[in-house]
């Protein structure tokens, strides 16, 4: 398959709780030539909204798509997913100079940029008091040709639709699913377990990270969604199944996604990034 055409749209909103968007997300164009002018990010730092919907043209670089959830409740959360989402994708446009990666490469390469993000957030933190003890997750999903990495720290998800089903691609870093896992609850119990919100891993709050990968072959016709507990959290699979499978488009699936989740009560913030594969 050549290198898919991607319509992307993301929108964030800090929901109807939370006084502070403390999630950030970016889609980039990792190709030298068009770096920093082919992105869309988000939210605006001043009202704590934003979005935007950008075509990305085939790039032997690979298109980025980027997540990430400041820690709720932690000083410098906002802070912490803008910069995680910045030195991201710096890293990856640094590393990706040398020429088109192959997916192994560019997997090793993924990998790495996000634990330098990860090292980024710590030190900001350790170096002003204000921000000490911030943190985020990130889940970052690189598309090469016919192909989508995915990188995660955390809890943030990455979803694959293809053919009206819908398969989540990453495994929540939680303590809830380890629950799950063990038998311990049912993902129904998990909804309102007290413990839904503790991640075992975040950017920032540790030395050491386990970054965990899948890979998935891409069609035409597939959409990409990566979003934030705030989304995931309050709207079923089946709904935001529902939704992919009728919005016209990437800008109405992220719309129809966020007032779903703030119509369930938008109790944190909601972040939608959609790409649809043409």
């Amino acid at each position: 398959m050549a290198a898919p055409l991607l319509t992307v749209s993301g929108l964030t909103d800090p929901g109807r709780v939370r006084p502070e968007n403390q999630d950030a997300f970016a889609a980039t164009d990792l190709s030298k030539e068009s770096a920093g002018a082919r992105s869309i990010e988000g939210p605006d730092p001043r009202t704590g909204v934003g979005g935007g919907t950008l075509t990305f043209f085939p790039t032997s670089k690979g298109i980025l798509l980027l997540v990430a959830d400041g820690l709720g409740g932690t000083p410098g959360g906002a802070t912490a997913s803008r910069l995680a989402v910045s030195a991201t994708t710096e890293a990856m446009q640094r590393t990706t100079v040398g020429g088109p990666p192959n997916a192994d490469d560019a997997a090793r390469r993924l990998g790495e940029a996000v634990v330098e993000a990860g090292r980024r957030v710590r030190t900001a933190g350790e170096a002003s008091p204000d921000l000490r003890g911030m943190g985020t997750t990130i889940t970052a999903a690189l598309v090469l040709e016919g192909l989508v990495l995915v990188a995660q720290v955390g809890d943030s998800r990455g979803y694959l639709l293809r053919d009206g089903n819908l398969v989540q691609l990453t495994r929540d870093q939680s303590v809830v699913q380890e629950l799950i896992e063990a038998g311990a609850i049912t993902r129904a119990e998990a909804r309102t377990n007290p413990q839904r919100n503790l991640i075992l891993q975040a950017l920032g709050s540790a030395p050491e990270l386990e970054v965990a990968f899948s890979r998935s072959e891409l069609q035409p016709g597939d959409r990409l969604l990566l979003c934030s507990d705030g989304l995931w959290g309050l709207v079923e699979s089946e709904k935001i199944a529902e939704i992919l499978r009728v919005a016209a488009s990437p800008a109405e699936s992220c719309q129809a996604l966020v007032s779903r989740a703030n119509a369930r009560g938008g109790t944190d913030n909601i972040t939608a990034l959609v790409a649809r594969v043409d």
